[in-house]
Order: C-alpha cells, then sequence, then structure tokens
C-alpha cells in the first residue's frame, strides 16, 4: 500500500509540473482519479513489563575464630633442693717418717812407704900410691832402703743416719659443694582452645530495584487524506 501511494503521488507531481505532456494537438485532456490517504509509520515507546522492588535478605557474615580459654590459672610451687655432696681425695699419713743410725766400721787403706834403714854416709879413705905417696878419698855410702806397708784410716768408724720414709695414701673425704636451699617454680596457666562464632556482618535486608522493560510498537499515521484531482490525459 506504501508503494502505490508513493507511486501516485509522483504521477501527480509530474502532471502538475509538466502540463505539455498532455497535450494532444489542439486538445487539451483531463482525466479525473481518486488519490489514496496518505500515513506514515511511527514507532513508539510501550511499556512491557512495568518496574519493581524485590527485598532480599542477605545472611550474616560470620566465621569460627578459635579463642583461649584459662582452665586453670598461674601457681608458685616451692621445691626445695637437696645440698650436694662431693668427694675429694686427701692425703694422710699413715706412718710417719722415722730416722735410724747404722754403725760403719772404719774404711783403711795399705800405703806403701819407703824407710831407711841406714842412713847415707861419707868416709875418708887413706891410700898410698905406686911410689909411696898418700892419698885420701871421700867414700860415700848409699843409704839403706827397704818399703814398708801399713794401715791408714782413710774414714772413722761412726754412726750414719738413716731415713726411712713416711708412708701416705689418698683417702675419700666427702665435701660440701652446695647447700640446701629453696626454689620457686612458677607454673603456667593452664590454657585450652575453644572455637567460637564471630559476627563479622549482621544479617540486612537489601532492596533491589528492578526496572521496567521498554519495547516499542509500530502505528500508522494519517499524514494526509487523499481525494479527487484531475490529471492531464493523453488519449
Amino acid at each position: 500500500m506504501r508503494k502505490f501511494i508513493g507511486a501516485a503521488a509522483a504521477a501527480v507531481a509530474v502532471l502538475a509540473v509538466s502540463p505539455a505532456l498532455a497535450c494532444h494537438g489542439d486538445r487539451e485532456c483531463y482525466q479525473k482519479v481518486r488519490a489514496p490517504d496518505e500515513y506514515r509509520t511511527v514507532e513508539r515507546p510501550v511499556v512491557l513489563r512495568p518496574g519493581y522492588s524485590q527485598v532480599v535478605r542477605e545472611p550474616a557474615l560470620t566465621m569460627t575464630r578459635v579463642e583461649p580459654v584459662v582452665v586453670a590459672p598461674g601457681s608458685v610451687r616451692v621445691e626445695r633442693v637437696p645440698a650436694a655432696y662431693g668427694t675429694v681425695m686427701r692425703r694422710e699419713v699413715v706412718r710417719p717418717e722415722t730416722v735410724t743410725y747404722r754403725s760403719t766400721p772404719a774404711v783403711t787403706r795399705t800405703v806403701h812407704e819407703t824407710v831407711v834403714v841406714r842412713p847415707a854416709a861419707s868416709r875418708w879413705q887413706t891410700s898410698r900410691g905406686w911410689h909411696g905417696e898418700e892419698r885420701r878419698c871421700r867414700v860415700v855410702t848409699p843409704a839403706v832402703t827397704r818399703t814398708v806397708a801399713r794401715e791408714v784410716v782413710v774414714a772413722r768408724a761412726g754412726r750414719v743416719p738413716v731415713t726411712v720414709p713416711a708412708v701416705v695414701r689418698d683417702v675419700p673425704v666427702p665435701v660440701l659443694i652446695r647447700p640446701a636451699t629453696e626454689r620457686r617454680v612458677y607454673l603456667p596457666p593452664v590454657v585450652d582452645y575453644v572455637p567460637r562464632t564471630v559476627v563479622l556482618r549482621p544479617a540486612v535486608d537489601r532492596v533491589i530495584e528492578y526496572p521496567p522493560v521498554i519495547g516499542t510498537t509500530s502505528h500508522q499515521v494519517l499524514v494526509r487524506r487523499g481525494g479527487d484531482h484531475w490529471v492531464p490525459s493523453r488519449w
């Protein structure tokens, strides 16, 4: 229908602009035609679904946390620390040192000595020569000796001290290293861990707005009404 209306409007426009086309010799002829109504398609928005609100409840956000719980409080306990003993080795004299005396004989030695039995001597001896002359000469008589052995005391007899060393031994002796004391011992509290639920965020109601759904619809709108028109005719 749109194509038909457009074709008719175009024909009327052509005839109105060029009236010479309808001329046939000395005659001028016109034909009566019916022009249809002219329409135009118009699009309009249409609400397909109206907007609405929805309340959504969001649950609380929680977590599990382990927290310490004191089961037994701390305390102080007194402990007695006994004395500490050790052993040291101590040297004791079992028998003291003694001194005794030992008799020693005299020490002798044989000594050989030369003894003069007769000492040397000299005498004058008179003699006569071959012719009766007297001559006196001194004659020396050597000494007569002999070797005699005799005992000589090198060391006299006496008493020599003899020292007998002392007899000792090592005896273990207990000694105190550390006296008895008292010690305070701190006993820490007994702690147990218990899981607990902690709310990080409470539950809330949240409103969700949903916008309306808009669509479009097409309508035919009358632009110009049709009517009877005279148009030039070729015959």
